[in-house]
């Protein structure tokens, strides 16, 4: 049990900036005429709005309908 603490101890920060960047800071960082066809390839709404399943590690388990 204590490897595994130290496990999600671990990795969890590094997984959540990651998440961070991709989700909210991602959109900010864009800008420029193409905007409109890069926002449909690289956000994707069912990461934005669905981002502490992942944080939690039972994405895999709770599925969520996707649109894309």
């Amino acid at each position: 049990m204590e490897n595994i603490s130290i496990e999600f101890c671990r990795l969890t920060p590094t997984y959540a900036f990651t998440i961070l960047i991709y989700a909210c800071l991602l959109y900010y960082s864009w800008d420029g005429p193409n905007w409109a066809y890069n926002e449909q390839q690289t956000v994707d709404p069912n990461c934005v709005d669905n981002w502490y399943l992942s944080i939690l590690y039972v994405n895999n388990i709770f599925k969520v309908d996707s649109e894309v």
